[in-house]
């Protein structure tokens, strides 16, 4: 299985069989991800092997005031389904990609399966370290240094309590860049990207300029005209007023203008169609 989902509103009410009165609608998706694998174990009796789930990274640490609970909903569940499930978060531009780009990656797999029985084989003082720094799936794919530290987070195996109590009051979510949940153990660990393979930066894959439609230039007067591209562009305090009547000061950091064609681009997100002015927006200067 491969997915992708939102990223909020995970809570239970009460337990997994009351997970409809899920807080918010985004929650709804994940819980989806959950009955899909559940039916195929209880109702097929052929578990789903393997599983690529991808997200943004501040899964790790939602929502504000129960910090890394959403997250350990998620493990809990694939725990208590029989799956193991290493976690990264990869910025693309660490591996030689042109956008800095982070997300995290959730690589799930069975426990009937040859590489979860391997690695359940190992002492397990020795697992979460070794598969988080040594020989994981992960890993394999997005090499780290491995001389990183290495926690051990404490779950309970019922996800209504989790989803109640995990982490509650705390001021930092327990969950790392990367780590595991494996036979009810998290482990987890700050890693640093180790990669020295061929890299892209933004002005690699500029194209041609005669294969770029007019409509996507930007005059003079549309980047310096009164709010154009410029002003957007720009740091700004700008006094409002609140549908309730509440003051308050609305304050952006002034982003780069235009967009380094040196160095991995920003990352794209999916309303950046049209000319409209934009902090979010690319712009780049061509020759």
């Amino acid at each position: 299985m491969v997915g992708g989902f939102q990223c909020k509103d995970y809570s239970v009410a009460t337990t997994l069989k009351n997970s409809g009165e899920l807080d918010g609608e985004k929650g709804v998706l994940w819980w989806s991800i959950y009955d899909l694998l559940d039916y195929f174990i209880k109702e097929r009796k052929k578990p789903t092997k393997y599983l690529i789930l991808e997200n943004v990274d501040r899964l790790l640490v939602s929502p504000a005031k129960q910090r890394g609970r959403d997250f350990a909903v998620m493990l809990s569940c694939l725990d208590n389904l029989g799956y193991a499930a290493e976690w990264r978060v990869i910025n693309a531009a660490d591996y030689g990609e042109p956008q800095r780009r982070r997300r995290i990656f959730i690589v799930g797999y069975h426990k009937t399966t040859h590489i979860y029985k391997r690695f359940m084989e190992r002492p397990l003082q020795e697992r979460g370290r070794s598969i988080i720094l040594k020989d994981g799936v992960l890993q394999n794919a997005f090499p780290t240094a491995n001389d990183s530290e290495v926690t051990n987070i404490k779950i309970d195996n019922d996800t209504a309590i989790v989803s109640k109590s995990f982490n509650h009051g705390k001021k930092l979510s327990p969950f790392l860049n990367a780590g595991i949940i494996m036979n009810g153990r998290i482990f987890t660990s700050k890693v640093q990207p180790s990669y020295s393979g061929p890299s892209q930066v933004l002005g690699d894959i500029i194209d041609d300029n005669g294969n770029i439609g007019e409509e996507y230039f930007i005059s003079e007067k549309e980047l310096y005209n009164k709010k154009g591209w410029a002003w957007h562009k720009n740091a700004k305090a700008i006094d409002k007023v609140s549908k309730s009547g509440h003051n308050y000061t609305f304050k952006e950091g002034k982003m780069e203008e235009p967009d380094a064609l040196t160095k991995p681009l920003r990352t794209i997100i999916t309303s950046e169609g049209g000319k409209t002015p934009s902090i979010i927006k690319h712009i780049i200067t061509i020759k």
